[in-house]
């Protein structure tokens, strides 16, 4: 049923029932409604009465690209389109509660940190929802490339909530072995790792969400892990999306 309502870089709070409020990017800027349609507000149940949130992207009508440390020992999710700043504008949400994690992700390095959910029913594209197109070219490193990434995450180390506005910032795509040196026991080869160009940096409750290449628009990043402090601006992680294209379509059934 359609509801229409007017360290790890999660975020974990006690449910309380109340209008859900986001959870975003340090050093960024404030996204304009419409400017990111494929962005997704997850609000995450576990078994233990606490929620979390993440943040996703629409690949399609029903079905969700994000994080796999988001939904570990979930019992089922509330996700949120349309809207820059739900509760305002015009947003739809929907509760699910199928989703699928890959089965070789690895808590202690975030090895293979990529879920797919599914939506109970088709959304409704438009100016403000639409799908993203997923980067499939394996031969494609992106080394150099400016992206763009966004969330709702934290904008400052010192915040004790999350923030009510989707922000965005611009990383430049770095290679592996600059990052290594700053994570030398969790960059693969599955691992794409980005730098803020003006010191901005991804933050808890941004996790799962989208890094898309300015030069083609196209997703290859999610948003995985960094270091504590975000506000210093230091390289963060990323899952390469192209290393997962097949997973990806064994999940969905969607051609790419």
């Amino acid at each position: 049923m359609i509801v229409w309502l007017v360290f790890l870089l999660a975020t974990v709070t006690v449910v309380q029932p109340q209008t859900p409020k986001p959870t975003s990017i340090v050093y960024g800027e404030p996204a304009v409604t419409g400017q990111f349609p494929y962005q997704v507000f997850l609000e995450i149940y576990s078994p233990e009465n606490l929620k979390s949130y993440c943040s996703g992207s629409v690949i399609s009508d029903q079905r969700i690209l994000t994080a796999a440390h988001c939904f570990q020992q979930t019992v089922g999710f509330l996700a949120i389109m349309g809207s820059v700043n739900p509760p305002n504008g015009n947003w739809i949400a929907m509760f699910g509660n199928e989703f699928y994690v890959h089965e070789k992700y690895d808590p202690r390095t975030t090895a293979n940190d990529v879920a797919v959910a599914k939506l109970p029913q088709k959304l409704p594209f438009g100016t403000n929802i639409a799908p993203v197109q997923i980067a499939t070219d394996a031969e494609q490193n992106y080394y150099g490339d400016v992206a763009v990434a966004s969330g709702w995450g934290k904008t400052l180390d010192a915040d004790l909530g999350i923030g009510p506005n989707l922000q965005y910032t611009t990383l430049k795509v770095i290679s592996n072995q600059e990052c290594f040196f700053l994570y030398p026991s969790r960059i693969f080869s599955s691992t794409l790792c980005a730098a803020g160009t003006t010191r901005g940096s991804t933050c808890r409750g941004d996790s799962g969400g989208p890094l898309v290449s300015l030069r083609d628009g196209k997703q290859i990043g999610i948003t995985s892990f960094s270091k504590p402090s975000c506000q210093k601006g230091e390289p963060q992680a990323f899952v390469r999306v192209t290393s997962f294209v097949d997973w990806i379509r064994s999940k969905t059934g969607l051609m790419l």
